[in-house]
């Protein structure tokens, strides 16, 4: 067992190490120079769905016919498999959507401050930088959030699934609370994890 979970900690840190790459060469192949809003938001809208894809890929055993529906069907699924922690990066999904909808259905619609907060909400960011800035800003760490989830699940399918359903789990006799048991075999990984939460 303790060889195969080293290999499974020295994968996760390789897959880990890089995500840092994958970020980066999203921000600066579609963000870094780009001046348009909602450009911005459409190339940031089609990565997260990608990434609920690929996150509901990993978990469900037959995931073809949720890939077929609309992203908000897909957002519903991924809030009602409890699977990305904390309601707060939901919010910001949903707000990121209703923002794609409103530059598909109309070309003058112009970003708003009002907008661009909400997709910041209650992240710690410059309030002083430009209206643009702060929408890199957000579609970055929302990206970035969305890539560690589907890291995480990829390398530890399971153990995610056992953590994001914790109450469904507590019902089962035979399982023992992490408050008290604490293997060493996954205290990275329960780290990792509450790093996420937001």
């Amino acid at each position: 067992m303790k060889s195969i979970y080293k290999f499974s900690t020295q994968k996760a840190k390789k897959v880990v190490s890089n995500n840092k790459k994958t970020i980066d060469a999203f921000y600066n192949k579609h963000l870094r120079y780009n001046v348009d809003p909602m450009t911005i938001i459409l190339k940031t809208h089609l990565r997260v769905e990608s990434y609920l894809d690929r996150i509901l890929f990993l978990l469900l055993p037959k995931p073809k016919k949720i890939l077929e529906k609309t992203f908000t069907l897909k957002v519903d699924f991924i809030e009602s498999l409890n699977v990305l922690p904390g309601e707060a990066i939901i919010k910001k999904i949903r707000t990121l959507n209703t923002i794609r909808n409103k530059f598909a259905h109309n070309l003058n619609k112009k970003l708003t401050t009002k907008d661009i907060n909400s997709l910041l909400d209650d992240w710690e960011h410059d309030k002083k930088s430009k209206n643009l800035n702060q929408l890199k800003f957000a579609a970055t760490n929302i990206v970035s959030y969305l890539q560690a989830v589907q890291t995480i699940c990829g390398l530890f399918p399971f153990v995610w699934t056992c953590t994001s359903h914790k109450k469904v789990f507590a019902k089962d006799k035979g399982y023992v609370s992490p408050k008290k048991r604490n293997p060493s075999q996954i205290k990275e990984i329960v780290q990792i994890m509450k790093n996420l939460k937001m």
